[in-house]
């Protein structure tokens, strides 16, 4: 992961978006390996994590033997983290949008995910409605600068 990425919700799901535009919608599973990502997938993506760490085992959490210091393991962990804290704010964000009554301050992280996963997978869900939801979500929470006064 790179300390570049905004990790704001609006740009996570903004790159969420371009990032089904670019490989393809998916049903049923994080990032086959053809055929596109679903949202949850594409979203842990954007944040810059692997989809594969929404499994319980968070196969993409940095471990210590991988680098050659404490101090890389520490750096690559607290990326891990704001990764994963960023998507599940995305995640957050997007269920808020698709179902106002819905609650996901109080959603763990699996069921924020399976929420998220039965509308993606929904057998009418075309790719250009969870594009411009991913979008439309951004924009909502987008702080956009108000126009001067005439």
């Amino acid at each position: 992961m790179t300390t570049t990425l905004d990790l704001a919700a609006a740009p996570v799901l903004l790159r969420a978006a371009n990032i089904i535009t670019q490989h393809g919608h998916a049903t049923g599973d994080f990032n086959p390996d053809s055929g596109g990502y679903d949202i949850p997938g594409a979203i842990a993506e954007a944040s810059g994590i692997s989809p594969d760490d929404w499994d319980d085992t968070a196969a993409g959490r940095p471990t210590l033997r991988d680098y050659d210091t404490a101090a890389d393991h520490e750096t690559a962990l607290a990326e891990w983290k704001a990764g994963r804290r960023a998507s599940l704010a995305a995640l957050r964000t997007l269920l808020s949008h698709l179902d106002g009554a819905a609650r996901p301050e109080d959603m763990s992280r699996k069921e924020l995910i399976e929420r998220i996963s039965l509308w993606n997978d929904h057998d009418d869900r075309t790719p250009a409605e969870v594009i411009t939801a991913l979008r439309t979500a951004a924009e909502a929470v987008t702080p956009w600068p108000t126009k001067p006064g005439p």
